[in-house]
């Protein structure tokens, strides 16, 4: 590794500035990666622990938390604390003055579910991708998840964009369902870290971490 300086200088770096993820019954391959490659912290990866022989190896550690998932108990009590996204419907072509468009058609439903909250409803769109138009609100209804276009231009095609809830974590979806929160809404938020505890994350349901002092050996938290 070589640190660049001022004026085409180099100097090089054996050790310092990388991160090896390690896991239990790799202990030897992990300690001689990270000696091999000159890191200076270890961590866990999602799903894995760490040994006492990596922990006790003289190497900064780093413990991954999960704050925006595995909490399925307190998003089923507040499913308004749970992400949304923004989805596109597949286009539909319009053969007579109406058309039909089922949002979720070709998503799969373990992943997203729609939100039709009135709330929500303010931000769908219905667009005439032929013509490049945004379809007027008045011309279009929504009703057992299903949206009906009136007016339509035939042989014009018609998608809609919509809000969905995400209730199955992407990264997850070889696990059972983790569904992701949004730290946003107030019921997720948590209390206020205890002081003197250094840098802290709100975990949902009120749970707390924090970072321990940095001294080699600690136990550090990655915020995900």
């Amino acid at each position: 590794m070589t640190q660049a300086y001022p004026r085409g200088r180099a100097e090089r770096i054996d050790k310092g500035g990388f991160t090896l993820p390690g896991e239990a019954g790799y202990e030897a391959l992990t300690l001689e990666l990270a000696e091999k490659w000159g890191a200076d912290v270890i961590r866990d990866s999602d799903g894995t622990k760490l040994s006492p022989g990596i922990v006790a190896a003289g190497y900064r550690i780093y413990s991954t938390i999960c704050i925006i998932r595995e909490h399925n108990a307190f998003a089923e009590a507040h499913p308004d604390a749970q992400q949304q996204t923004f989805l596109i419907s597949d286009a539909v072509l319009a053969e007579e003055d109406r058309v039909t468009i089922e949002p979720l058609a070709g998503y799969f439903d373990q992943q997203f579910q729609l939100n039709d909250s009135p709330e929500a409803l303010e931000y769908w769109q219905v667009w005439d991708r032929t013509a490049g138009r945004l379809v007027p609100r008045d011309r279009w209804r929504y009703a057992d998840g299903k949206i009906t276009v009136d007016g339509c231009t035939p042989w014009h095609r018609y998608t809609a964009s919509f809000l969905c809830w995400r209730i199955w974590e992407e990264i997850n979806m070889y696990k059972p369902h983790h569904q992701p929160l949004d730290q946003r809404p107030p019921a997720a938020a948590g209390p206020a870290p205890p002081a003197g505890l250094g840098v802290s994350a709100k975990v949902a349901g009120g749970l707390v971490r924090s970072q321990s002092p940095d001294r080699r050996g600690a136990a550090d938290l990655a915020v995900l």
